[in-house]
């Protein structure tokens, strides 16, 4: 199964015809306060920006900087935002917000400090046009990113994609940045905390138990994460993800860890010259990626 992705798909085709967007892209950013939380988040936002027409941003929360950044780009904004007992911001109601937006046939949920490229719409895209129902999930590449990207250069995507190449790291397999799936896959998620253990995991062994393909596109989309403290977590790192009272929480609500089982892809995105294969997975992602989810929890352990 291939395309060339020279010849823009059938969905992008028809939203440059009807000024209908393909993706319905939404994110929770953080607060602005911080400078380097805020560079990065800007960083993510305009590279969203510059995916053209097919792609509808949101941005939801009522953190401090989230209206001016919406309002500067002339984006989607939900200012209200259930939250917890603990004041963190819900999923459940995240996803169902973005549902309300317009009639894109693609909803993707992207972390705030994400950068995405030119080929994120026309891989989605692929998906959508080879399948009715998916999760398209992908490993992110990690890089420490001191400093404002020049959007002006025309080269812009290019160069950043040459410098995550070269300095970036692979992160393990366990992390998952963005995902993309059908409009109206999941009418019904559980109250998991944004930020917080275990709510990705559950999503994915759930599609999984739905028998719908999860499908594993880190070769052929660049998905920059820009590296960042979790001071803005009490306990750090290892509690917003394993210890803490929310993890905790959002694992009770997954029903476990979800290990092995979120994440595991049944099928990957190779590119093969100027088009797309979609192949199936030969081996379980986990077992394979293990040294790279041992050094993870090293760095859990060790606060780094």
């Amino acid at each position: 199964m291939s395309t060339d992705p020279q010849r823009l798909p059938a969905l992008i085709k028809f939203s440059l015809a009807t000024s209908q967007p393909v993706i319905t892209l939404f994110a929770i950013p953080k607060s602005f306060e911080d400078p380097h939380t805020a560079m990065i988040q800007r960083n993510a936002i305009v590279s969203w920006t510059k995916l053209g027409q097919s792609v509808t941003i949101v941005l939801v929360g009522d953190e401090y900087g989230v209206a001016e950044i919406a309002r500067e780009f002339g984006l989607q904004h939900f200012i209200t935002l259930k939250k917890n007992s603990h004041g963190t911001p819900l999923l459940n109601d995240a996803f169902a917000k973005a549902e309300t937006v317009n009639e894109s046939p693609l909803i993707a949920y992207v972390n705030a400090d994400i950068i995405l490229l030119a080929e994120f719409v026309s891989v989605a895209s692929f998906l959508a046009s080879s399948m009715e129902k998916f999760l398209m999930i992908g490993r992110r590449i990690d890089l420490d990113v001191h400093s404002s990207i020049n959007f002006g250069e025309p080269d812009w995507g290019n160069r950043l994609a040459e410098m995550a190449n070269s300095s970036g790291a692979l992160a393990a397999v366990v992390c998952k940045d963005y995902f993309v799936y059908p409009r109206g896959q999941y009418p019904t998620i559980p109250s998991f905390a944004v930020g917080r253990g275990n709510w990705d995991n559950w999503l994915v062994a759930s599609t999984k138990k739905a028998k719908y393909p999860i499908i594993d596109a880190t070769i052929a989309i660049t998905a920059i994460h820009q590296n960042h403290g979790y001071k803005h977590v009490k306990g750090g790192r290892v509690a917003a993800y394993v210890t803490g009272i929310e993890a905790r929480e959002n694992q009770k609500l997954a029903g476990g860890r979800n290990l092995i089982s979120g994440c595991h892809a049944d099928m990957q995105i190779e590119t093969d010259g100027d088009k797309l294969k979609l192949i199936p997975r030969k081996s379980m992602p986990f077992w394979s990626d293990l040294p790279s989810f041992l050094s993870l929890v090293k760095r859990l352990v060790l606060k780094k």
